[in-house]
Order: C-alpha cells, then sequence, then structure tokens
C-alpha cells in the first residue's frame, strides 16, 4: 500500500480515540500516512459480520460440545476419567474466544489486565488439557503393556486362551 498523496489535508487523531493510550497513538502515527480522512481510518477496525459470526459459532460449539461429551461420557470410555478435563477444554476454549473478539472489536478501549489474564487463563487450561491427555495416554499404553506382560508370562494354565496366543504371536 503506497502512501496516500493527499498533502493539502492532515489526517487528524479520531475523537472517540484515547491519545493516552501509547498503542493508539502509535497506530495513529504508522497509518496516518496511508490514508485520505479520519473516518478512513476508524474504518480500518471496522469488524465484518463474518467474524461476529465465527466467535459465536465457536463459542455455541464449544458449549455443546462439552454438553454432549459430558451427557454421554459413559457410552466413550476414554471420556468416563476424563471429565474434569473436558470442562477444562471447554472454559479455555471459551476464555480465549471471548478474549480474542473483544481484541478485535473492543480494540481501542480492552484493558491490556483483562488481556492477560484471559490469555493466561485460556491458553494455561488448554494446555493442562493436553498434558492431562498424554499422560492419560501413556497410563493406558503402560497398562496394556502390563497385561500383555502378565499374559505372556502367566503359568501354563491360561495358555489356553485367545489373549495369550495373541500375544505369543506378536511376541516372536
Amino acid at each position: 500500500m503506497k502512501p496516500s498523496s493527499n498533502d493539502n489535508s492532515t489526517v487528524h487523531f479520531p475523537d472517540g480515540w484515547d491519545k493516552t493510550n501509547p498503542s493508539m497513538v502509535s497506530y495513529y502515527e504508522k497509518c496516518k500516512d496511508y490514508v485520505s480522512s479520519t473516518e478512513d481510518m476508524v474504518k480500518l477496525f471496522d469488524i465484518s459480520w463474518f467474524y461476529h459470526f465465527y466467535c459465536l459459532f465457536l463459542f455455541i460449539i464449544s458449549l455443546l460440545s462439552a454438553f454432549f461429551a459430558i451427557k454421554l461420557r459413559n457410552k466413550i470410555k476414554i471420556l468416563k476419567t476424563n471429565i474434569v478435563l473436558i470442562i477444562f477444554y471447554t472454559f479455555g476454549c471459551i476464555a480465549c474466544t471471548i478474549n480474542s473478539y473483544f481484541i478485535q472489536t473492543k480494540y481501542s478501549t480492552y484493558p491490556c489486565v483483562a488481556y492477560f489474564y484471559l490469555t493466561s487463563i485460556g491458553y494455561s487450561m488448554v494446555l493442562i488439557t493436553s498434558f492431562g491427555c498424554i499422560i492419560n495416554y501413556l497410563k493406558q499404553c503402560y497398562f496394556s503393556v502390563y497385561l500383555y506382560n502378565k499374559a505372556v508370562n502367566n503359568e501354563i494354565k491360561k495358555s489356553r486362551s485367545l489373549l495369550h496366543r495373541i500375544c505369543e504371536v506378536y511376541t516372536q
């Protein structure tokens, strides 16, 4: 994008913006050469309807997926022990979505404290959930290996079982 060749008029600092906010002043200084009027600079912050719809969609999908995962947890084996992880993941996704939405729509008035607070809570919940799923998976792998070794090293009494024969085939 080339700087505007409109030298006769000066783009003034928008009235609704906070002049004490260093990020807004920096944004104004960077962009004032590329716009022809104050209205054009304000329009740079206009968000399309698609972004509003997208954030609402993510919010609803997060809530619905958590609701159905909790409701159907007895039918899905891996979810029986991870109900807390599902709740953490849902709240983490919701916090990140809300944070992103307010950053984009309320850029000039969104407090920095809320940004850091929601970012730290949202991402930490998602990371805790990821680590929890990894640990749960490793625990299941360890338990499977334990049962496999128990079946292979067991007495002759168990040698006729299907599990023992399958384990012998995979051992060789």
